[in-house]
């Protein structure tokens, strides 16, 4: 009897795996220890226990950590170092990353991150679990636990703290501003109308380019604004930045810098989007539908503009154009007190470093918003 199809794919893959992972081995043999080593008392070594491919949530927790003093020993596991994923390379290039083999008494160990619920706890030291289990199908999402969602993870080599602090006080000619990925085939309404029950991105470009056609400006443009709302319907993380509007991403931060305030657009499963920290941490008010996404939830007129449905959207882009200097001051430094306290890297290593032995911290997960999606009974049924 010959095997099915599917089980030379599946062989094919685990050859392809176990190759990859050789690779690594060989290449990175100065990075790999047998077992995670504290050199001296009090050193700050924080040991990963991971499977699953989460880099894109994982790479910034590991970030941090490196860039707060911690050595972050990964376990070397078959299902979790794919060189060929994107994003592991960021892994790499962080200096304090280290590899082991097998762990040993985790008496000197910091702290344990694992995102496998079979990973024993030792009373020797603190185990956290990490789990993307956040949205369910009765439309409910953990409010509590939360790690922060994070900018995108190529964002954090462009920021140093002295870049931030000039971009938080540059001039800002623009009222409102957008940019980012339109593509209808990547954002698609349903997730987001059916399972959170909020405007999808095109649905709130669309709104605002209805309403305020007249006031937006849709070229990317660094010289001083003309039009109040700046709405650039683009891709910019695209290879090719010389098609009409795409921003490269070297003027990313320096066009938000010029805006007052932010139209946060949902990511395309979930409300949540890189683009919505990133907006924050330079002090840009953000216009959202999802304020209780975040934890602690944002605050309407302290810390953005809330609103619900089209009809609030339209309300709260009028109460932009209308807001004195001094009120859009006084937000705009209530944001970046904001972000400090609970999106920084300082924010979430603090998260870490409070959390309770055998607690759980819940991070968005694009992939699980999608598998909850299709388990609707609606759209099972469909």
């Amino acid at each position: 009897m010959k095997p099915k199809p599917s089980l030379f794919k599946s062989i094919a893959q685990r050859i392809s795996i176990l190759k990859g992972l050789a690779g690594f081995l060989l290449a990175h043999t100065d990075r790999i220890k047998l077992h995670p080593e504290v050199a001296y008392d009090g050193e700050k070594v924080v040991v990963l226990i991971l499977k699953k491919l989460d880099y894109r949530f994982y790479y910034p927790i590991i970030h941090h950590l490196c860039a707060a003093g911690y050595k972050c020993y990964i376990k070397i596991d078959y299902r979790f170092i794919q060189p060929t994923e994107q994003f592991f390379d960021l892994i790499l290039d962080l200096k304090s990353v280290y590899f082991f083999v097998k762990a040993p008494d985790l008496g000197k160990v910091s702290f344990v991150v694992t995102d496998n619920p079979n990973t024993a706890s030792t009373p020797a030291a603190k185990t956290i679990q990490l789990s993307d289990n956040i949205f369910s199908v009765t439309g409910n999402f953990r409010k509590d636990n939360i790690l922060p969602f994070s900018m995108h993870p190529v964002q954090y080599q462009n920021l140093s703290e002295q870049k931030v602090q000039s971009l938080r006080a540059a001039k800002k000619p623009i009222a409102v501003f957008f940019s980012g990925n339109t593509s209808s085939e990547g954002y698609k309404d349903s997730f987001l109308n059916i399972l959170h029950k909020k405007l999808s991105r095109n649905q709130m470009i669309q709104a605002v380019m209805a309403e305020f056609g007249n006031k937006v400006n849709i070229q990317p443009d660094l010289m001083p604004a003309g039009k109040p709302i700046h709405i650039y319907s683009s891709n910019f993380w695209r290879n090719s930045e010389s098609q009409d509007h795409i921003i490269a991403k070297t003027d990313w931060f320096a066009q938000l810098a010029r805006a007052s305030f932010f139209l946060a657009c949902p990511g395309f499963t979930h409300p949540m989007c890189h683009n919505l920290i990133e907006s924050m941490s330079i002090g840009c008010i953000p216009i959202l539908e999802h304020a209780e996404y975040l934890s602690p939830p944002l605050i309407d007129k302290v810390n953005c503009l809330a609103f619900s449905g089209r009809q609030g959207l339209s309300q709260a882009i009028e109460t932009a154009l209308g807001m004195s200097e001094a009120e859009i001051v006084r937000m705009h430094q209530n944001v970046i007190e904001y972000y400090e306290a609970h999106l920084s890297p300082a924010a979430v290593v603090a998260i870490l470093e409070h959390a309770k032995n055998n607690s759980t911290l819940y991070y968005y997960s694009s992939s699980q918003s999608i598998k909850v999606y299709y388990d609707l009974p609606q759209v099972k049924n469909t």
